[in-house]
């Protein structure tokens, strides 16, 4: 019997622990980019650009891609 009592008191210290705890929080990034929207904009919708920023891209960098139609366009398929 005392062994349930301690392993419900270890199971329990975390949920009394977070009824103390604050759970709001707030994150904010920024990154300040030197062009016009425009150029920002026409430089996004090619979706062959995103090789160039894209996390997931660079971290498979032998990942295999196709692409059908003109990128920028609408229509265009990358998969």
């Amino acid at each position: 019997m005392l062994i349930l009592y301690i392993i419900l008191g270890i199971l329990g210290i975390p949920f009394v622990l977070a009824l103390f705890v604050n759970g709001s929080y707030f994150i904010h990034r920024s990154q300040n980019i030197q062009a016009s929207k425009a150029d920002v904009f026409a430089y996004l919708k090619i979706l062959n650009n995103s090789r160039k920023y894209s996390k997931w891209v660079m971290a498979d960098p032998n990942m295999e891609t196709q692409m059908t139609g003109n990128d920028g366009e609408v229509g265009f398929i990358l998969s």
